[in-house]
């Protein structure tokens, strides 16, 4: 590591702070990434700070193994202590150690954006709502919000709108927990919540991580915000990096807010502007200056860059989408076969995703291999959700979500009239669905030879409990040739069989590559990584096609 030769001078200005809060407002392509990972190592190598007094806080899975392998490259030795992950990975990890103080089970299951939605949607047809006025998706951002803000609806709903949406509320966070289930926005409001609550945990992780960094610093939103400052107040040795110009969250409760706060909350910062751009021409750095320029709530800045003026920017018209995208693709074409580029050197960028459908369809006729960032993502696939399923519930038997969806997959003859008696017995008796099923001669109503194939589901269930093999990747086999599950998707699914048997296979090979770093993975440690995956996480760069995704991802 050599400050004076890798870094620039207001780089090196920021490196070199070692204690109080730092704001760093770095542009576009300014090298922030080369900041964070150089300050950690010289707060390890240079004033021998402890890796796990230090906690980097980033937005991708991705991100923060790229910090954590760069870190380890600066230092000159692997360094496992440190902590740097996630907001909700970090927040998962408080919780499952602390749950008890808050009444959570220490085993909760994490509700995905795709369970979430599930549920939502049953709650709304049993609340008989309008699908149409009360759509899951839409209801669950109007959820999320309310969580990001800390926002009390039983207090502040006016509109008949907003008091239906209450009501659903209510409903999703009971069932939530009675099956013992988080999501997302669950794990950062309860963790700041024990904060609030338990002083002596909060001082704990105080004086656990004595210096804090934070990376796009511009995306966080309230709770965010207050998870960060909570931890921060006693020592206020934090670094917050970003640029109030590259928000793009503010849809999902991020404010730019935050930065003008961090300044507010923490008076004595120093800020650092970082304005050198080491990605791009003067050409598109003057472009996106003028068009930045219209933002009103941004700190004065000019990125300047040493690559010279550059090409010019083009603005190409169509009169229709099939036009456009025919033009994309061609222009690939000519870039990949005349001009020595790759396929993974090349990006098309949309707003939203429905318009990606143009593209795909120029591609696949130029016979150009492309990617989808943040279309259908692997771990959403139905069969490797199938899978994963399974496991959640060998893993926790109170997790209801995971059970309504494998308890007749494959097809056992369980279909929704007896599911139905299944939940009222539970609801009434107050006991977990899978107690129920043990008590199934009970409920008069299910036919015997239903009876019969829930309790044969019961046997496998038990069995698969019993029988976990060493390594995780052994296991995950057995529980597929134990339910039979290949046979059921050549029944089911015929014309895609080769393609959804190929992603059995990735999420295999996915396992024992995992298992390569590290061999004693459990199975509670892999649910636990794959429940909080991205998708940019899941993006290989390294695969030669082009690749398409919205603005926000990219």
């Amino acid at each position: 590591m050599n400050i004076e030769k890798d870094l620039n001078p207001q780089q090196k200005e920021a490196v070199l702070h070692k204690d109080g809060p730092i704001l760093v407002t770095a542009g576009a392509g300014s090298g922030k990434t080369r900041v964070i990972t150089y300050r950690i190592a010289y707060l390890i190598a240079h004033h021998n700070i402890q890796p796990w007094n230090i906690l980097g806080v980033t937005f991708t899975n991705k991100a923060a193994e790229e910090m954590r392998n760069r870190v380890s490259q600066l230092v000159g030795r692997t360094i496992n202590e440190i902590l740097i992950r996630t907001f909700h990975s970090v927040c998962v990890k408080i919780l499952r150690i602390e749950a008890t103080y808050i009444n959570l089970p220490s085993n909760f299951t994490i509700v995905d954006e795709v369970d979430k939605k599930t549920i939502l949607k049953n709650i709304i047809n049993e609340l008989e709502f309008d699908r149409d006025v009360y759509n899951p998706v839409q209801i669950g951002e109007i959820i999320s919000k309310w969580k990001s803000y800390e926002f009390n609806p039983e207090i502040e709903v006016k509109s008949e709108f907003e008091r239906n949406v209450f009501e659903i509320y209510k409903n999703y966070e009971n069932y939530k927990k009675r099956v013992g289930g988080l999501d997302f926005d669950d794990l950062l409001l309860k963790t700041v919540e024990l904060f609030k609550k338990e002083k002596d945990i909060l001082k704990k992780y105080q004086n656990r991580w004595k210096y804090i960094l934070v990376d796009e610093f511009q995306d966080t939103n309230h709770i965010q915000y207050e998870f960060m400052k909570l931890l921060s107040e006693n020592h206020r040795n934090v670094c917050a990096v970003g640029d109030e110009d590259q928000s793009i969250y503010s849809w999902r409760g991020a404010t730019v807010e935050n930065i003008f706060k961090f300044q507010h909350d923490f008076p004595e910062t120093k800020i650092v502007k970082l304005e050198q751009n080491y990605r791009s021409t003067q050409t598109i750095l003057n472009v996106a200056s003028i068009l930045i320029s219209h933002n009103i709530k941004r700190s004065d800045k000019k990125l300047w860059c040493t690559k010279g003026k550059g090409e010019p920017v083009k603005i190409y018209k169509f009169d229709s989408s099939h036009n456009e995208a025919e033009f994309v693709a061609s222009e690939i074409l000519n870039l990949v076969h005349t001009e020595n580029y790759q396929y993974k050197n090349i990006a098309v960028f949309y707003r939203t995703n429905y318009l990606s459908r143009s593209f795909e369809m120029a591609l696949k006729g130029y016979h150009i291999p492309y990617i989808i960032i943040g279309g259908v993502r692997f771990f959403e696939r139905k069969e490797v959700k199938d899978i994963l399923a399974y496991l959640k519930f060998i893993a926790n038997q109170n997790d209801e979500i995971s059970l309504l969806r494998i308890i007749n997959t494959p097809s056992r003859g369980i279909g929704v009239t007896t599911l139905n008696y299944l939940k009222d017995y539970s609801l009434e008796k107050q006991i977990p669905l899978y107690k129920v099923l043990h008590k199934v001669d009970e409920i008069s109503e299910i036919k015997s030879n239903i009876k019969k194939n829930i309790k044969s589901f019961i046997q496998t269930i038990e069995h698969l409990k019993n029988v976990r093999k060493r390594l995780l990747s052994d296991f995950v086999k057995y529980v597929i040739e134990e339910i039979k599950y290949i046979q059921y998707l050549e029944k089911f699914s015929p014309e895609e069989f080769d393609a959804r048997t190929g992603n059995i296979s990735e999420l295999i090979q996915h396992i024992k590559e995992i298992e390569k770093i590290n061999p004693d993975l459990t199975l509670e440690e892999y649910l636990e990584a794959v429940s909080l995956q991205t998708s940019i996480d899941e993006w290989d760069s390294e695969q030669n096609n082009v690749s398409l995704m919205t603005l926000h991802n990219a």
